[in-house]
């Protein structure tokens, strides 16, 4: 690549960096405005519940097995999380980073990388404009604070995107690669996975229109099946190394269950809490993330109707299937979607398309709206997010 490409590049890049760096500077900005607390600064509310559970796996490693409490009850334990982040975060303390920042440090990086691939895959989706407008709504969700505090769906994101944007490009072993690195991440890891084979699949037919048999180039089929092995083993090795801990099958779901109450049910957890917070429901947080999980599903409906890029499209509908269709902690769901990039797709069209005098107020609302949204969930709210 000549220097003159990679100026172009790095001007084009600087340019989503600065949109997603806007939003995170608002974003810190309400939240040194919300709370009441002198004794829970930014910075802890950015480290609180889970972010501890990282760090501590990133600085002393994983137990060597279950952990009980002093009455033989199973609590969650660190194998439950994926070493993805742990390990950025990892590298970040072996260069002397304060075990209170290196998190913080790895999580604005990764996120800085998934801004761009979004902005790229959204270019390469409906033009440039539309990939500012996509990773403008990316940082004006109401929970996007995740992707400044010590989580992993930063790390995630750019993962997702990064195989998504090799999808687009046929670049199976690239996107393969990447998938197995959101797999390593955030088990969701399997939309990118699912994605995928949608990818591979469509690809595959297209060329069987255009071609015949004789014209097959087998080596690109090599390419998308190393891919594709790569990105459905990742996560399967994963699970099979905490049994191998462990010493008992299904260890990593045991301690899922036990830590965090995560199980699939098929929705029936998400539809009791949804039926029950709009019919009796009186409480600000229940009331506003039943409407915001209503309002999510019409996006990803709205979405659909327009017919996306399919690996899109399914990897979002992979995302939400995997957040609703789980049984647990409902203040986690709109975390849980953030990454679902399908759902953001009407919302930045509009914006894109928008003209200036009605985009700018929109927008401005919009972001201060979804920041003051993940301000109050960390610095009002009493549970995790």
């Amino acid at each position: 690549m000549s220097r003159i490409r990679l100026a172009d590049r790095l001007r084009e890049w600087s340019f989503p960096v600065g949109v997603f760096l806007l939003t995170r500077s608002v974003q810190l900005i309400v939240l040194s405005w919300t709370g009441e607390n002198p004794d829970n600064p930014v910075w802890n509310r950015l480290m609180s519940w889970d972010s501890g559970w990282f760090l501590r796996v990133a600085s002393e490693g994983y137990p060597d097995g279950y952990t009980y409490s002093d009455s033989g009850e199973l609590l969650g334990n660190g194998l439950a999380f994926l070493p993805g982040y742990p390990l950025l975060v990892r590298a970040f303390l072996w260069t002397g980073l304060p075990p209170e920042a290196a998190p913080l440090v790895a999580s604005l990086l990764a996120s800085l990388v998934a801004a761009v691939l979004v902005y790229l895959l959204g270019k390469d989706l409906y033009g440039p404009r539309f990939g500012l407008a996509l990773v403008f709504c990316l940082g004006a969700l109401p929970m996007s604070i995740v992707l400044s505090m010590g989580y992993s769906e930063s790390l995630f994101l750019a993962f997702a995107a990064g195989s998504l944007l090799a999808m687009r490009r046929h670049a199976w072993v690239t996107a393969g690669l990447c998938a197995a690195g959101a797999c390593l991440t955030r088990v969701v890891g399997v939309a990118a996975c699912v994605a995928l084979v949608v990818a591979i699949a469509a690809y595959g037919i297209g060329e069987w229109r255009r071609k015949d048999a004789a014209s097959i180039d087998f080596r690109v089929w090599a390419r998308a099946g190393t891919g594709l092995a790569a990105a459905a083993i990742a996560l399967p090795l994963y699970w099979w190394w905490v049994d191998a801990r462990v010493g008992e099958t299904g260890a990593w779901f045991a301690i899922q269950a036990a830590g965090w109450n995560s199980r699939w049910d098929f929705g029936h957890g998400t539809y009791l809490f949804l039926e029950q917070t709009l019919r009796l429901g009186d409480g600000f947080v229940p009331v506003s993330t039943a409407v915001l999980i209503l309002v999510s599903l019409a996006l990803l409906a709205s979405s659909a109707f327009d017919r996306p890029w399919l690996p899109l499209l399914a990897y979002g509908v992979v995302i939400v299937a995997m957040a609703l269709g789980t049984d647990g902690y409902y203040h986690s769901k709109l975390r849980l979607l953030v990454p679902a990039l399908v759902l953001l797709v009407p919302v930045a069209r509009a914006l894109s398309l928008a003209r200036l005098r009605v985009a700018v107020p929109v927008a401005l609302a919009a972001l201060l709206f979804g920041t003051w949204y993940g301000a109050h969930m960390v610095s009002v709210w009493h549970y995790a997010i």
